[in-house]
C-alpha cells in the first residue's frame, strides 16, 4: 500500500512541476507584451522606464 501512495504523491509533485514550469515560460517569454505604466517622474524609453530631467 505504501508504494501506491509513493506514486500517486510522485504523480502529483511532476504534474505540479510541469504546471509551475510552463507557467514561468509563458511569464519569461511573454513579458515584452504586458506594457505597465512608469511611476509619476518616470518617462517610458524603449521598454524601460527613465527618470524625468
Amino acid at each position: 500500500m505504501k508504494n501506491s501512495h509513493t506514486s500517486t504523491f510522485t504523480a502529483y509533485v511532476t504534474v505540479a512541476f510541469l504546471l509551475i514550469s510552463t507557467f514561468v515560460t509563458m511569464v519569461v517569454t511573454e513579458s515584452h507584451i504586458i506594457v505597465a505604466p512608469c511611476r509619476e517622474g518616470y518617462v517610458m524609453v524603449g521598454n524601460y522606464c527613465v527618470e524625468e530631467y
